[in-house]
């Protein structure tokens, strides 16, 4: 071959060359766009995973925050509340003391008397260490009937007081906090 041939096909051949690399070039181009796109959706997949993960993060926060805080609650309720079997029972002590002194009260003896003396100072003692952990007497005569912390036992007829007001009282109601321990036994004024 002669030398203008062999420059035509080195010439050939490298344009060859020089075309194959082109399209193997476009062949990666268009890999590269496929596997570009195919990332971007991975991507995007990725994202809106995260997305997802982080509001449930944030569900699970906010339940956790309010579980907390009601647990908070419910233990200092417990807390508050936790003598109140023991404080019902102390209640019916108080009233059977109640009910001595008004027995001891009918009596004109002085041993009768300094003994309601000394019942009197008892039950005093009690009701004031009993107010120490949040008990209080709920009022009831001369007071408007609230079915909330009374109890009515009867209705009554009475000319000078108005209806609907609670004219005797036959055992004192409590209130533990804000709670109703126990309520009043009264009577009440009839409607007329």
């Amino acid at each position: 071959m002669t030398e203008k041939a062999k420059t035509k096909v080195d010439e050939l051949r490298d344009a060859l060359k020089k075309r194959k690399e082109v399209e193997e070039a476009n062949v990666d181009s268009e890999d590269a766009t496929v596997e570009e796109n195919s990332l971007e959706g991975e991507l995007n997949a990725a994202r809106e995973e995260a997305k997802e993960h982080y509001d449930k993060l944030l569900r699970v926060m906010a339940d956790f925050d309010n579980f907390r805080r009601r647990n908070e609650k419910e233990k200092k309720e417990a807390i508050k509340f936790a003598n109140e079997e023991l404080i019902q029972e102390l209640l019916t002590v108080m009233d059977h003391m109640d009910q001595a002194l008004s027995h001891i009260k009918q009596s004109d003896s002085a041993e009768a008397k300094n003994l309601a003396l000394g019942v009197e100072l008892v039950v005093k003692q009690l009701a004031s260490t009993l107010e120490k952990y949040g008990l209080k007497p709920v009022d009831a005569v001369g007071q408007v009937f609230d079915a909330k912390l009374h109890e009515a036992l009867q209705m009554v007829d009475a000319e000078d007081v108005a209806p609907g007001t609670v004219v005797a009282q036959h055992r004192r109601g409590y209130l533990l906090g804000d709670r109703l321990l126990r309520p009043a036994l009264v009577d009440v004024v009839r409607e007329k």
